[in-house]
């Protein structure tokens, strides 16, 4: 196999995996932990307070957080999903130019700021550990297969899941709008439908997985070569 097909298979093989029951949510909370982060890093940025960070097996999370004003809510409404694309498009560079061990050390970093400060329910606090630990075996003791193994593993999930958790949030704000998570709240504060902050989610995710896909990884023409 070839590195070129070798990296469509990992894109591939996320997806598959992400089907498995248990494993495939499992996974999947790697985004649901950027996607927090990214609230609580608006939330810090902006004067408020972060109370606590929650992460369930079911993918979802909650930032449960003291705005400093309606402006602030809002943009702390919008940096989950948009951060998640940044991460999904940064994870991308950094992969691409060989940077397999600052992928997991940012990854990382989150998780511990995570679990010390912020994530107090019982699932959370257990992925957080279990992710800490395994990937502090990676960079401890792995070598550089191993870290670029993991770090495109992460890279494919983050790159899959930023895209496919907004059209989940999409789909969900057409059939029950009052459920869609940050687009409902979104609507709450600014009277704007949840379809269309879900909309927006959906074509700025697309199009970080696009520019990022066009930009880094080799042609598809090169998979039959």
């Amino acid at each position: 196999m070839t590195e070129v097909q070798l990296v469509y298979s990992f894109l591939l093989g996320a997806l598959i995996l992400m089907k498995i029951p248990y494993l495939g949510k499992a996974l999947r909370v790697v985004n649901t932990m950027v996607h927090e982060t990214g609230h609580a890093l608006v939330v810090v940025a902006t004067s408020g307070k972060v109370v606590k960070v929650e992460l369930f097996a079911d993918l979802s999370g909650t930032t449960h957080a003291q705005s400093s004003s309606k402006l602030a809510l809002v943009a702390t409404s919008v940096a989950g999903y948009v951060f998640a694309s940044f991460m999904a498009w940064l994870s991308v560079f950094m992969v691409f130019n060989g940077f397999y061990k600052w992928v997991m050390v940012i990854m990382l970093t989150f998780a511990v700021v995570n679990l010390v400060f912020y994530v107090r329910n019982g699932y959370g606090m257990l992925w957080l550990a279990v992710f800490i630990v395994g990937c502090g075996l990676v960079l401890s003791k792995g070598g550089l297969l191993a870290e670029k193994i993991l770090a495109t593993v992460i890279m494919s999930l983050l790159l899959v899941d930023s895209v496919l958790s907004t059209i989940e949030l999409l789909l969900i704000s057409f059939r029950e709008p009052k459920k869609a998570g940050d687009a409902a709240l979104l609507q709450k504060t600014t009277g704007v439908p949840a379809q269309l902050f879900a909309l927006l989610f959906v074509g700025l995710a697309v199009l970080a997985a696009y520019n990022a896909v066009s930009a880094f990884f080799p042609p598809l023409s090169l998979l039959f070569k």
